[in-house]
């Protein structure tokens, strides 16, 4: 246990270390390229930032555990629910609490969903409405993003990958 806490506190220092110098690139560009679009200069520098991958890399079996607990961390610094107790899957299987993630980064993107919900049909719309807010306010492809039964059946992996990768996106647009 104490070794998992050593490298989530490890992954949020580098994560820290990752903003910070992204936010002095932003800076350093504002001042120097004060007549053209910072945004298209940072994207000649660093194309890597605004590329998507086709697919968002499967983390490995060992990642799992760390990646579980930097997602309950995010979950509760955006929500503000403690998920330290709870098995993540078991939380997330109903879609529910994906739409709660994803209209608390995009206010308003998910007008219904059906928290809490035991009925399986009630459900895949929630992991759906998830899906399709994750590429129209994200910009993801469908390659890149769990589907329905991948989240069903556990794949956590996939999943923690694809919000893994949410928690990036929507720490850069945080510095935009």
């Amino acid at each position: 246990m104490q070794v998992e806490r050593r490298r989530l506190t490890d992954l949020k220092i580098i994560l820290n270390n990752e903003r910070e110098m992204l936010r002095k690139t932003f800076q350093s560009l504002e001042s120097s390229y004060q007549n053209s679009s910072i945004i298209e200069e940072t994207k000649k520098i660093i194309p890597s930032i605004f590329d998507q991958p086709e697919s968002i890399p499967e983390i490995s079996a060992e990642e799992v555990i760390t990646y579980t607990g930097v997602t309950k961390e995010w979950i509760k610094e955006l929500l503000g629910i403690d998920l330290s107790q709870s098995d993540l899957h078991i939380e997330l299987v109903d879609g529910g609490l994906l739409c709660r993630l994803m209209n608390a980064l995009r206010p308003g993107c998910i007008k219904k969903y059906y928290p809490n919900t035991k009925i399986k049909m009630l459900r895949l719309e929630n992991i759906a409405l998830f899906i399709a807010a994750c590429e129209a306010e994200l910009g993801l492809s469908p390659f890149q993003i769990f589907t329905a039964n991948e989240l069903m059946e556990g794949n956590m992996r996939k999943v923690l990958s694809v919000l893994i990768e949410i928690m990036k996106l929507s720490a850069l647009s945080e510095m935009v």
